[in-house]
């Protein structure tokens, strides 16, 4: 297959109208993986990521099988996930990365098992699929200090267009509202 052509035709959610298939090409899909690769992102082969995102989703997919699998990432796939395990996940599994909705990190934060749970395995806590409260963004990233996390919650920003995101938040680059910096390959502008 040549690396424009498509490999995934993935169905938007239809919050702007009605639901669509979008064709998503090898480049796409493969910009993502190759973007983490070159970010600064702690990202090797000894690591693990929990899957917990539906693959029918780009943010599934895109950012939580091909990405990591791309980068010699151990994926962790939970098929029938369930968000009020998402703690015991974390604690089961100690992933050194993980995506999750909004919900998701809301949820863990008023979990009684995590209350002294040592986060130093997570290197990256994603956060997308819908916005993200400044004070939930606050509360998570204090209690990632407080846990021994030496980072905070990377949020970021996309459509299944995008093959699950267009700007992400890295160390150096996430203020709390902050969606971060434009994937490597995005031109971006605001009107």
């Amino acid at each position: 297959m040549l690396n424009d052509g498509v490999a995934s035709i993935l169905y938007t959610g239809g919050t702007t109208s009605s639901p669509k298939g979008v064709e998503l090409t090898n480049d796409n899909i493969n910009n993502l993986a190759d973007y983490y690769r070159k970010s600064g992102i702690d990202i090797n082969n000894s690591q693990r990521f929990l899957d917990i995102i539906p693959p029918f989703v780009p943010y599934g997919l895109c950012g939580s099988i091909h990405m990591p699998l791309c980068n010699g990432v151990e994926v962790i796939m939970i098929p029938d996930y369930n968000p009020k395990k998402f703690a015991d996940l974390i604690i089961k599994y100690k992933p050194n990365h993980v995506l999750g909705v909004p919900a998701h990190w809301e949820n863990f934060l008023k979990d009684e098992k995590t209350q002294n749970l040592d986060l130093s395995f997570l290197v990256s806590a994603g956060c997308g699929g819908d916005n993200v409260p400044i004070l939930l963004e606050d509360e998570v990233n204090d209690f990632f200090a407080n846990h021994n996390c030496k980072h905070k919650l990377a949020k970021g920003y996309g459509m299944t267009e995008l093959s699950s995101a267009a700007f992400t938040c890295l160390d150096n680059a996430n203020d709390l509202g902050s969606v971060g910096v434009p994937l490597t390959k995005n031109n971006v502008k605001i009107i």
